[in-house]
């Protein structure tokens, strides 16, 4: 993207497998590519279903990701690891305890007051990250 800050554009999105980018062809046409295969894709199909990157409106900056509908990337949270949105937990800490305590999410569940869909959400994230 021949930028130093890739990620830090307003025009960046993801599906959570894929990164694209939304800029101007070399005719001036709107366009959206696939950032690492610079293939492109149609624009009116894939909106709908890309998760954006939510911006400061006073900064400009890339403020939160979120990257599936439980787990979002906040740089001002647990220093920007991946976490579940409405509890704050690391999805790391989560998946964690969830192996560590014979995969009962019910029990993890309890010692932080929320649900086992969090729990699970989290386990599911960690499995896709390192698979």
């Amino acid at each position: 993207m021949k930028t130093r800050h890739p990620f830090c554009r307003r025009e960046v999105l993801s599906d959570g497998k894929h990164v694209f980018t939304l800029g101007l062809d070399t005719q001036g046409k709107h366009e959206m590519v696939e950032v690492l295969t610079h293939q492109r894709v149609f624009s009116t199909i894939l909106l709908p279903f890309l998760k954006r990157i939510n911006y400061d409106e006073v900064t400009k900056l890339a403020k939160r990701w979120r990257i599936t509908d439980e787990i979002v990337i906040d740089p001002q949270i647990c220093l920007g690891k991946p976490i579940v949105e409405q509890i704050g937990v690391t999805t790391a800490v989560l998946a964690t305890a969830f192996v560590a305590n014979s995969q009962d999410a019910e029990l993890v569940a309890d010692w932080y007051g929320i649900s086992p869909a969090h729990v699970l959400a989290a386990v599911e994230f960690e499995k896709n990250l390192a698979g």
